[in-house]
């Protein structure tokens, strides 16, 4: 088994999104529950959560009739992985904060439009 290097892990949409999803969670979970709430088909998730335990980034226990899924963050590599996804983080809401700055202008002179609406109505309604 060789080490699973960055592009390796970058390149599976599927890895990216279960480590993104186990990242925003305190607590080990499901299989099932990782692949619904990351939006990966349950044997796409079963395939990258192997991958994944192979290369000790995650490890799983069985509960009864579940896998569960908890990272192993005693491991270099997750707490790499959780730096890169802090970062992400930090940038979508920095992209968001960018979105809405460039569109204040926009919603200003909307809401300003629809007064001049709403006082033609009220005009309208009175004549």
């Amino acid at each position: 088994m060789h080490s699973l290097t960055l592009p390796e892990i970058f390149s599976s949409s599927a890895k990216v999104a279960l480590i993104e999803t186990l990242y925003h969670h305190d607590r080990g979970l499901s299989l099932r529950e990782l692949s619904e709430l990351s939006g990966v088909q349950i044997r796409s998730a079963q395939l990258a959560v192997e991958s994944l335990r192979e290369h000790k980034i995650v490890r799983t226990r069985r509960e009864k009739n579940r896998v569960i899924v908890s990272p192993r963050k005693e491991q270099d590599v997750w707490t790499l992985l959780s730096a890169i996804c802090r970062e992400l983080e930090a940038f979508k809401i920095r992209e968001r904060a960018a979105q809405y700055e460039s569109a204040a202008p926009i919603l200003k002179f909307i809401s300003s439009g629809r007064a001049l609406v709403d006082s033609a109505a009220r005009k309208s309604r009175h004549e």
